[in-house]
Parts: structure tokens; C-alpha cells; sequence
């Protein structure tokens, strides 16, 4: 117990330290958001300024600050700097943190989790900011994430609900698989299910919107980045993920119609939302759900 309590760290200082690590992360993300759609290597040539093509010295590149400090232009030319890039690893830094509020700190802390969660606000983040821009979601981004997702699982099965009773459970049994005898096939299961169902769902909402609107309803990139996601979260996660970004989806969309009579948005950054909350807040909304439901029955 001494030991234990030697190296626990205050919550405040984790979240800190997110935040940190969060603002470094989205520096890089910077460089994948500016070279990945436009077909660039990401560790070379090192990073330089787009207009006048001038190495950024490392104390030029300290996340947020080194934008602030500058003034928000290149100190070599003075062409003014995109407010994405401190955006980015502002908003990056934020997510972090606040991953790790819910995640870290006290004897129930999930590090394991709170570093996968992480690495997938990350990847959100970057898909986000590259279908806002290009209207497309870069398969660096979802092929590696969709290949890794069930290698995770598989070494570490208790990222997924293994009692999950709908679907991972009577297929585990279907294939003669118990969870407490083979807990890494039951995970790797349950992220293949979750691959199936979030990159299956989005498949089909595009099919019926091609169907009912005679044009592309759902790129392709959103089926990757779904089955991506979903083989990390696992089908109901994916699931909910879908629902609420379709809702926020729809809501920015109406607001849009209503102001410029144009509602085409990428999807993309709806689904990241979407699948954020529902990672961190699921027994939250199933809670809210639930209350919902017993007032109406007491009502």
C-alpha cells in the first residue's frame, strides 16, 4: 500500500500532463492534416513554411505558444499562419485531457484504456480536419487503425465487454468459445463484430441514400473510418457513435439550410463526435435513458 500510494499521482497533474502530451500530439497531427491529402511524406523534407519554404526552427514549433508568440505570422516572410494548426493542438490537448479526467486518477484508473482512447481522439482529430477540408478520410488513417484494432483486441480482450449477451457471447458459444477459458478469442470477436457492424451500418445508410436521393449519400472513407473505429469500440459503441453523430449531423445540417440554403457537410467529423461521446459517455446516456423511461412509466 505504501508503495501504492509513493507512486499515485494527483489527478490534476494527469490531466495536466494530457494536456501536454495532447498539444505535442496535435503539433504532428498538423503535419499528417497539411501532407496526407496532398500525397506528401510525412518525416520528410522537415517542416517548413508553405509560402516561403523556410525551415520552422524548434523553438518555433512549441505547441500553441510558438503561434502566439509569433504573432501568428512566419517570422521569415510574415505571411500570416492558419489559426488551424494552434486549433489542432489546442483541440487535441483539450481531448487528451479531458480523456484522462475521466480515465485516470484514484485506485480505478484505466491507464491501458485511457492510452487507447487517446490514441483514437488522436485519429479523429485528423481524420476530422482533413474531411472538413478535402472531403475525404485519408486511409493512412483508417486502413492501419482497422488492421490494429483486432491485433489490440486480441492481446488485450478486456478492451470489449466479453459477457456482451446480444451478439459476442451467443456467437462465442456458436463457435464453442467460452470467455473465461479464451478471453483473446472472445476479444478479438468482439472487435471483428464491432468492424462488421460499424462499417456494415454506414455502408448501408449510403446505399439507402443513394437509393432515395439519387446521389452519394456516404463516402467510402466513412466506411473505413467505421470499421476502424467500431473494431476498437466494439458494435454497441459503434453503434450508439453512429446514432449521435447523425443526430449532431442533422441538427448542423438544418442550421446550415436554414442560413445558406446549403446543407451538403462532410460526415466524417460527425461520426468523430459521435463516436467520442459514446466512448466516454455510454453508461451515462443509457443511464439518462433509462430515468427517461421510468418518469414516463410513473407519470
Amino acid at each position: 500500500m505504501a508503495g501504492e500510494r509513493a507512486v499515485a499521482m494527483p489527478l490534476a497533474v494527469i490531466v495536466a500532463y494530457a494536456f501536454a502530451l495532447g498539444a505535442i500530439t496535435g503539433s504532428f497531427l498538423n503535419v499528417c492534416i497539411h501532407r496526407l491529402p496532398r500525397g506528401f511524406l510525412l518525416h520528410r523534407p522537415p517542416s517548413h513554411c508553405p509560402f516561403c519554404n523556410e525551415p520552422i526552427r524548434w523553438f518555433d514549433n512549441v505547441p500553441i505558444l510558438s503561434y502566439l508568440v509569433l504573432g501568428r505570422r512566419c517570422r521569415f516572410c510574415g505571411t500570416r499562419i492558419s489559426p488551424r494548426y494552434a486549433l489542432v493542438e489546442g483541440l487535441t490537448g483539450l481531448l487528451f485531457a479531458y480523456v484522462a479526467w475521466r480515465l485516470g486518477g484514484g485506485p480505478d484508473a484505466d491507464y491501458a484504456r485511457l492510452g487507447v482512447y487517446a490514441g483514437l481522439a488522436a485519429a479523429l482529430v485528423a481524420a476530422s480536419f482533413v474531411d472538413i477540408e478535402f472531403r475525404i478520410i485519408p486511409d493512412e488513417i483508417s486502413i492501419p487503425g482497422a488492421i490494429l484494432a483486432p491485433v489490440v483486441s486480441l492481446l488485450w480482450p478486456q478492451l470489449h465487454d466479453l459477457r456482451e449477451p446480444f451478439v459476442v457471447v451467443p456467437l462465442a458459444k456458436a463457435l464453442g468459445v467460452a470467455p473465461d477459458a479464451y478471453p483473446w478469442a472472445c476479444g478479438l470477436l468482439a472487435s471483428l463484430v464491432g468492424m462488421g457492424v460499424g462499417a456494415g451500418v454506414i455502408w448501408a445508410l449510403g446505399v439507402l441514400g443513394r437509393a432515395a436521393f439519387r446521389k452519394e449519400a456516404m463516402g467510402f472513407g466513412d466506411v473505413k473510418l467505421m470499421a476502424f473505429l467500431g473494431g476498437f469500440l466494439g458494435w454497441k459503441l459503434a453503434l450508439l457513435g453512429i446514432v449521435l453523430g447523425a443526430v449532431a449531423g442533422a441538427v448542423v445540417g438544418l442550421l446550415m439550410l436554414l442560413r445558406t440554403r446549403d446543407s451538403r457537410l462532410p460526415f466524417g467529423p460527425y461520426l468523430s463526435v459521435g463516436c467520442f461521446v459514446a466512448m466516454l459517455h455510454a453508461q451515462d446516456i443509457a443511464r439518462l435513458f433509462e430515468e427517461f423511461a421510468a418518469s414516463l412509466q410513473t407519470g
